[in-house]
């Protein structure tokens, strides 16, 4: 996949400089080859604007961004688009990326219509040639330079700090240089003593560095110091300083650089190549070479050996003092690492370790306020924290893991402190077993005698689960003849509560009535007032209960009305009507006793002139206001259209509305007419039926 961007201006260009300042705005649009349907960011730059610019963008994120150009110049703007649902990004590098991730607020000059290139821009042949054209077309004649006045001596001072004629004693005389004051110039940095401290000889220092780039420019037989005459330099030459040498220029007596070979220096008499392969490290072997060693230091700086389990780092007479190592130090294939402080083994595994030295019988325990493992105390002078015994009730633990009392009658825990839970497995009870909070018994429970629940206080609970752990779905048998659940408070009705942790429905099995057991499955939820309890679905030997509130349906309807040429209109949703007769062609009251839910209307005019009726359904708070035309709109108004498609042509017309509202006991409900296109037109045969749904309740 890859991503793309193109930007576009609301601005044509180039801009003209006369127009400044203005405001562009530029807008994104990425591509993804790989996902048409993506969603970006985008983010955007300015890589260049003219000097002195002002300019800024107007955000740095976003589709869209604006700038106000404000110099004659070029602004060239850099945008990276990212997809928001991969993370993958058009070219983020400017350098390398492509011309359309790029704008150029582009701004000609006034005079001469020319544009200034901005940095790392693009095609701009077009703008030099055009520069070119006008350069050429000026008429011009080759300048003439008259100078006069007087001419003052510059001091040294003047010479080594560039003055011009305004530094001249009377500020506009010509400054001429002598040989002599330009001689102290180029002496030192001081100008010979005649800069203060606080001065710099700037022409001193352009001559130097004039200087420097010349000799970098030139061949090493070009320099006034070196001895290529007599020591004609070859290939791997070195140059050596010879105090007695003579240069090629035959005038310096302070000696000069003499090229000499590797072997005239005594650098190596053996053989100068290299040994082994890429990366082995060299070591010098007898005879001044170069011999390969059995340690390589590859491409990505790892010191290898050439031969697995060969090869030491010291020896047992000279050892290595430190090893710094900041991953993970591997015995064999095992690793130790630390993490915070702490030494692990394979990363996973923590080792313990302690200060101090250990005495017999004595043990590790982590101690998080110590921050670390501590060496605790003897345990046969002490015991261990958590498991005491008195000598004679003492609780033993066997070659099973099991907790054994000595003797009988040892209790776990005592009446002020008891454990918290107990959990286990199978709970097999020969005797009395009093409850005094909460037991909670995951497997088989066998009370062979009798259970004793006591509150000590406060309400005890037993609780028995069944199916837990992950294991096969459990289940409780009660096996007595009768299960009561009664309550001991009074005014308070006993309550068999049956809790379902897995938020499916409550399962009940029916006795063998049908001659097989059959399963009711419980409603999810409560039902509502009037509900009713139903079978939505039945299963082999299985029937799934939910509750229902039943609907039903009221209308009210009636036919071969004709319309009076009387209409209605509305401020806000108040019914205003012209004359006193009654504003509906039909209403209704409700007198079911109960509200009453208005669901669809369906008006049929059967014989139709006028080519649409505008009409809207109404509602009348009770008797008074019916007969008083006050009247709410419910809804918007609805047009019925003649189906011949014209006025004065006989047709036919209909419409269904499903505006919804409630209709409370002894309201009305009833449609007017807003727009009579020709009360000449005569309609009639209209019909309007109202269909309403009422809840079904129960005596």
């Amino acid at each position: 996949m890859a991503v793309t961007i193109a930007i576009s201006s609301d601005v044509a260009q180039p801009l003209s400089q006369e127009n400044l300042p203005q405001t562009i705005t530029l807008t994104g649009v990425g591509t993804d080859s790989g996902d048409s349907g993506a969603s970006f960011n985008f983010s955007w730059h300015i890589i260049d604007k003219p000097p002195s610019s002002t300019a800024t963008l107007s955000a740095l994120v976003g589709s869209s961004v604006s700038l106000a150009a404000d110099l004659w110049g070029s602004y060239r703007i850099f945008c990276i688009a990212t997809n928001l649902a991969t993370n993958e990004s058009s070219t983020s590098n400017p350098l390398e990326a492509p011309l359309n991730s790029f704008f150029d607020i582009r701004v000609e000059s006034t005079n001469k219509d020319l544009e200034k290139p901005s940095k790392s821009q693009r095609n701009w042949h077009p703008q030099y040639w055009k520069l070119v054209d006008v350069v050429e077309g000026l008429n011009s004649t080759p300048a003439t330079f008259l100078a006069s006045g007087d001419v003052e001596i510059a001091t040294a001072a003047e010479i080594a700090t560039v003055a011009g004629p305004t530094d001249s004693t009377s500020g506009n005389d010509f400054l001429a240089i002598t040989t002599e004051q330009l001689s102290a110039v180029l002496q030192n940095n001081s100008a010979n003593g005649n800069l203060t401290s606080a001065q710099t000889n700037v022409l001193r220092n352009h001559v130097k560095t004039a200087a420097l780039e010349k000799m970098n420019e030139v061949s090493i037989t070009e320099l006034a110091d070196v001895d290529t005459t007599t020591h004609t330099p070859v290939a791997n030459d070195l140059l050596v300083w010879n105090p007695t040498a003579t240069d090629d220029s035959g005038d310096n007596d302070t000696g000069a650089w003499v090229p000499k070979s590797a072997a005239e220096l005594s650098l190596g008499g053996g053989g100068g190549t290299s040994a082994g392969n890429q990366y082995q490290i060299q070591i010098a072997d007898a005879s001044n070479g170069f011999a390969a060693a059995n340690w390589s230091i590859d491409s990505g700086d790892d010191f290898i050996p050439g031969t697995n389990n060969a090869f030491d780092i010291g020896s047992t007479g000279n050892a290595v003092r430190d090893i710094y190592c900041d991953g993970n130090l591997y015995l064999g294939t095992s690793g130790l690492s630390v993490d915070s402080n702490v030494l692990k083994f394979q990363s996973t595994n923590s080792i313990p370790h302690f200060s101090g030295t250990p005495a017999d019988n004595q043990i590790l325990k982590y101690d998080s306020s110590a921050g670390g493992w501590q060496l605790e105390a003897d345990v046969s002078a002490a015991g261990i924290d958590g498991l005491t015994s008195n000598g004679s009730n003492q609780l033993l633990i066997d070659a099973a893991y099991d907790l054994d009392p000595a003797s009988t009658g040892v209790h776990l825990g005592s009446s002020s402190n008891r454990y918290g839970n107990v959990y286990a497995l199978d709970g097999n009870f020969s005797d009395d077993v009093t409850i005094g909070d909460v037991a909670i018994i995951q497997g088989n429970a066998m009370f062979e005698d009798f259970a004793t629940i006591q509150d000590d206080g406060a309400a005890g609970t037993l609780l028995i689960k069944a199916g837990e752990n992950g294991q096969v779905s459990g289940h409780i048998d009660l096996t007595s003849d009768e299960v009561i659940v009664g309550a001991t408070t009074a005014s308070t009705a006993g309550k068999l509560s049956i809790v379902d942790s897995s938020g499916d429905k409550i399962i009940l099995s029916t006795q063998t009535k049908q001659g097989v057991s059959h399963t009711m499955l419980l409603p999810p939820a409560g039902g509502a007032a009037n509900s009713v309890m139903y079978a939505s679905s039945v299963g082999t030997n299985e029937t799934s209960l939910e509750f229902a509130t039943i609907k039903q349906r009221v209308i009210y309807s009636t036919g071969g009305l004709t319309r009076t040429n009387s209409v209605s209109s509305f401020s806000g949703s108040n019914l205003s009507h012209p004359v006193d007769s009654q504003a509906c062609i039909y209403f209704a009251r409700n007198c079911t006793g109960n509200s009453i839910d208005l669901k669809q209307t369906h008006v049929m005019v059967g014989s139709m002139m006028n080519a649409s009726l505008t009409m809207s359904l109404v509602k009348a708070a009770n008797d008074s206001a019916a007969l008083a035309n006050t009247w709410t709109q419910l809804g918007s108004g609805f047009t019925v259209n003649n189906s011949s498609g014209s006025g004065g042509t006989l047709g036919q017309g209909q419409s269904k509305q499903t505006t919804s509202s409630t209709i409370a006991n002894g309201e009305y409900v009833g449609v007017v007419i807003t727009t009579i296109p020709n009360t000449g037109h005569a309609d009639s045969m209209i019909s309007v039926q109202f269909e309403l749904e009422a809840n079904v309740g129960f005596a």
